[in-house]
């Protein structure tokens, strides 16, 4: 049976053509609302050996020396390779200091939103004992259907990198892998999903998982700290007003009357 594969190619440099020069910059804002002024791009997505994509992070909320350990959060986003925006997915830095305190390890959470939906999608590192592979789980509930669908993708025992089997529903049935190559100029990592599976939406979440596990172990290191400068300081994280945006109670929102 054949495969799909998307392939996310993470570049040496931040130096590229797609967004050298202050001007150009200033055209990838005017193409989507998404591109924010310190959105950086550092890879492109092909599909087969067709480009259909870049991907980027915002540097303001997370590169060290711009902001404290307590403002640094994650935002890596999907464009298309005119610059539409596809998806983002956001660490969730609430959540995932609540699920570290109560595991006493690092378990990351992120929230990841698509331009095609109107559901967010979670993804979720889970504790699956001392000596097991490191796990994470994507889950949502379909807009229409109300149906929910969950993948979990699975660390291989033996890899020279950030490799996982994805596995599909209850009956966790595999639907394909994500391999890492790290030996390559810059890194990439191949998402591979079985012909059989149609779902763009499924697609598009992976390869922004693909993207973040960039900045995978960053992401862990961080939330370690910051659980153990708090601690030390006596005090209570202070979570940013764009993670509060993603945590608002719908329900008060649908029957306030203005």
């Amino acid at each position: 049976m054949g495969e799909k594969v998307y392939t996310v190619d993470f570049w040496k440099t931040d130096i590229h053509g797609e967004e050298v020069g202050i001007r150009q910059k200033e055209v990838l804002m005017s193409k989507s609302r998404q591109f924010t002024r310190d959105m950086d791009l550092y890879g492109s997505v092909k599909l087969g050996s067709e480009k259909v994509g870049y991907v980027g992070y915002r540097s303001g909320v997370w590169d060290s020396g711009e902001v404290g350990l307590e403002e640094k959060r994650l935002v890596v986003k999907f464009f298309s390779k005119s610059f539409s925006w596809i998806g983002s997915i956001e660490e969730l830095v609430s959540r995932s200091v609540a699920r570290s305190i109560g595991i006493g390890a690092p378990m990351p959470a992120f929230a990841a939103v698509l331009a095609e939906d109107r559901i967010i999608h979670y993804l979720e590192k889970i504790y699956r004992g001392p000596v097991r592979t490191d796990t994470y789980v994507l889950s949502s509930v379909d807009d229409e259907g109300g149906f929910l669908h969950i993948v979990k993708l699975v660390g291989k025992r033996v890899s020279l990198g950030a490799d996982f089997d994805v596995f599909y529903g209850v009956e966790e049935k595999k639907i394909g892998k994500v391999d890492s190559k790290l030996l390559n100029v810059g890194g990439k990592v191949e998402v591979k999903l079985s012909e059989e599976v149609e779902s763009k939406t499924l697609a598009n979440l992976l390869v922004m998982f693909a993207a973040m596990l960039r900045f995978q172990e960053e992401v862990e290191s961080k939330v370690e700290k910051l659980i153990e400068a708090t601690k030390k300081e006596g005090r209570p994280i202070k979570v940013q007003s764009e993670e509060v945006g993603l945590l608002i109670n719908p329900r008060i929102l649908k029957s306030a009357v203005f």
